[in-house]
């Protein structure tokens, strides 16, 4: 309580910061502007008799005024905020008692003391309401000042607005009820016509009796009549796709002992037409106190639409592909009748996208699905350039087909045999038709069978790697060795790589292969330096496959394991072919030039087996050259392949880069080598590829560890062996 007397408040022109909520409270009571009403007037009656006051309110205090519900003494019905004592009063925790308004600073100039009412003395004590918030006060005011406003009035004061409080609650009582009335009827209204326009449907599982409400328009989605509908749950799980049935159950079965409140599933449900539906079913799931499920309400949407159709190219998806497969299929065994199924793969494509990008690599893709839906022949549908913007684009397939009506007698098993038919197209060399046989089943059974053997090999360091020497013809010196990779099954034997390598390029196997023979390369050219096997000159060369000439990580990679094994780059040279050159010469550039930066040799491989190999050699910053054995087997014999073996020495010596000849196996290829002026190859004549144990008896064997310089006079008057080569 407050007894203020001549006292200045010192919160004059005071903001609470509760203010907002304070109207929000006082709205939600629905009494401002409301007219009298008896239990109020009787309360302010009775304080006027109690306190011998000529004025006595119930004032409720809003943003720009107060409002007086009960008025004694007053005939009008509310006056301005900032005049009001009223206003003040909700500020305090207590009373607020003025015993001469003109004494008191606060209020000595207010209009309501110097003009009508005349007010001298006031005693406010405030409304509290909902949420402790202060909704005005009952005061009783006096137009004569008074000594004293004793405390046994002030605890009736208070007692005088609890109970005007009270009546304020007491009023709402009909009208919370009245608004919840119409708040139900308005919700109920909402729903009926919701369920009628939404496109999704409404439904309702009770879990105890096993009945399912059906909106009608979920009824309208599966084609039945469209009504509300009550039923057995089993009604739907019979109408579920028998492919999606388990994990539809799986789904009931985790919803029936977790606590998830959300789940989202998606199935098909069989049409009434017959057909069938995509449909995603969503809901909350509700639990009892115990933790047991009740009950479960959600909505179904049709996304079948979405899912038969591929969003790109508007061509089937996977799923519906196999679903008209297998309609196909039990349709035409009915009439003995056989179909085709064509499996197409556009040759190259990725390198579609790294040249244009991918939004026009799927531009194309749309063009090329939209003229492949009013093609007769694919194949000449395939000869015509696409053109997209300003870009022409001329595509190349790899088919691969399968005939159904008689065995596989479904649709994946049929799907996967285009699939494989496909893969062997892609293997004969792209752009070719290939019709699927029972032999390419088996083979691509081993292929998978191989493939995942690799990874066990990988895993558990089955491989190995076999060295073989490069020399210098004229002297026999070995200058480096090329690694190899070998495979020595434990079932199968000594697997072949053109067996497995083709089979790690198609998976990212190759990756994990490339980097393994990288890092046992190079270590075992580290061992034997430390040994001092060779001289520190000896380089040893690994492959790079396209993938791996692709990976951004490579140069990180190679960094790595040169800096681990404390050798320099130029021991190291890897061999690239023309094949992976001629995919995006540009990008091939890039990586090239990266790769001399870090320091590492690079050899061009077979070279003279790709057709674009003369127009653009000059481009790319090789150190050497090698010489395809298809050349050089027939030497002596072909006058034309000798011819093409002299031009390529002859041009990878203009050029200053060493020409190596691969698959020497002859004494007379390896002199008719050197009159042509080829410095450098391997092959059998000098070793074929060793495993790294009998590399040192072999370079004692051949005693290319004493310090020996060779040289050889050719026709060309040349007698250059760099010393950099020297073992």
């Amino acid at each position: 309580m407050r007894l203020i007397g001549r006292q200045r408040d010192p919160r004059v022109g005071y903001v609470d910061p509760t203010e907002e909520e304070r109207l929000r409270v006082l709205d939600s009571y629905c009494v401002l502007d409301t007219p009298p009403e008896p239990i109020f007037d009787d309360l302010t009656a009775l304080g006027c008799a109690l306190f011998q006051a000529p004025i006595v309110l119930i004032s409720l205090v809003d943003r720009q005024r107060q409002f007086f519900k009960s008025a004694v003494g007053l005939t009008c019905k509310q006056l301005p905020h900032d005049s009001s004592f009223c206003a003040h009063t909700i500020l305090g925790d207590g009373p607020l008692i003025v015993l001469n308004a003109l004494e008191d600073g606060r209020f000595a100039n207010n209009p309501l003391v110097l003009g009508e009412p005349h007010i001298r003395f006031y005693a406010g004590a405030a409304l509290v309401g909902k949420e402790g918030m202060k909704l005005g006060s009952f005061c009783v005011i006096d137009r004569q000042p008074r000594a004293a406003f004793k405390s046994d009035q002030q605890i009736l004061l208070l007692r005088f607005a609890r109970l005007a409080v009270n009546a304020l609650e007491q009023r709402m009582l009909p009208v919370l009820v009245s608004q919840a009335e119409r708040e139900v009827q308005e919700a109920s209204e909402r729903y009926t016509l919701a369920t009628r326009a939404a496109s999704d449907g409404i439904w309702d599982w009770n879990c105890a009796s096993g009945k399912v409400y059906n909106s009608a328009r979920l009824r309208a989605l599966i084609g039945a009549p469209e009504e509300e509908y009550w039923g057995d749950v089993e009604e739907w799980i019979e109408r579920i796709h028998p492919k999606d049935l388990p994990a539809v159950q799986s789904n009931i079965q985790r919803l029936q002992t977790s606590t998830d409140s959300t789940f989202l599933s998606e199935y098909r449900i069989r049409h009434e037409d017959g057909s069938w539906r995509w449909i995603q079913q969503r809901g909350i799931s509700l639990f009892d106190e115990s933790g047991k499920l009740r009950r479960l309400v959600g909505a179904v949407t049709d996304i079948t639409s979405s899912k038969i159709r591929d969003t790109l190219t508007g061509l089937h998806t996977r799923i519906s592909l196999l679903d008209a497969l297998d309609w196909r299929i039990r349709a035409e065994a009915q009439h003995d009748r056989s179909f085709a199924v064509f499996f197409i793969d556009l040759d190259f494509f990725e390198r579609i996208n790294d040249s244009f990008g991918h939004i026009t690599g799927n531009l194309i893709l749309i063009e090329f699905a939209d003229a492949l839906m009013y093609a007769y022949c694919i194949q000449f549908l395939l000869q015509a350039p696409l053109h997209c913007g300003n870009q022409q684009v001329q595509l190349s397939a790899s088919i691969g087909i399968a005939m159904g009506g008689g065995s596989p007698a479904n649709s994946e098993d049929l799907l996967q045999d285009a699939d494989v038919a496909m893969y062997q197209a892609k293997t004969n060399g792209k752009a070719k038709s290939v019709l699927f046989s029972e032999s390419m089943r088996k083979r691509a059974f081993w292929r998978m069978q191989i493939e995942s053997e690799l990874r066990d090999a990988l895993a558990y360091d089955q491989l190995i790697l076999h060295f073989q020497p490069k020399v210098i013809l004229a002297t026999g010196k070995v200058i480096g060795f090329e690694a190899l990779i070998r495979w020595p099954h434990p079932r199968r034997g000594l697997i072949s790589p053109d067996e497995f390598i083709s089979v790690a390029e198609e998976s990212d196997l190759i990756l994990d292969l490339g980097q393994w023979t990288l890092g046992k390369a190079v270590h075992q050219l580290a061992e034997w330096r430390l040994e001092g096997i060779v001289s520190p000159f000896v380089t040893v060369a690994v492959n790079l496959s396209s993938k791996q000439f692709a990976d951004r990580h490579l140069f990180h990679n190679i960094a790595k394991v040169l800096e681990l094994n404390q050798l320099p780059a130029s021991c190291l040279e890897l061999e690239v072919t023309e094949s992976v050159l001629i995919q995006d010469a540009l990008a091939a550039l890039v990586v090239l030039q990266k790769l001399k930066v870090l320091g590492v040799g690079l050899e061009l491989d077979d070279f003279g087996t790709g057709y674009s190999s003369l127009s653009y050699l000059h481009r790319f910053p090789f150190d050497s050259l090698k010489v395809d054995k298809s050349f050089v087997n027939s030497l002596g014999e072909d006058s034309d392949n000798s011819t093409i073996t002299r031009s390529i020495i002859a041009l990878g010596r203009s050029l200053n880069l060493e020409v190596i000849a691969e698959g020497i196996e002859k004494p007379e290829h390896a002199k008719l080598l050197q009159y042509m002026g080829c410095l450098y190859g391997q092959g059998h004549l000098f070793s074929k590829p060793l495993p790294a144990y009998l590399v040192k008896s072999f370079l004692l064997q051949r005693g290319v560890i004493q310090e020996k310089l060779g040289s050889v006079d050719f026709q060309t008057g040349s007698d250059y062996v760099p010393s950099s080569h020297l073992a």
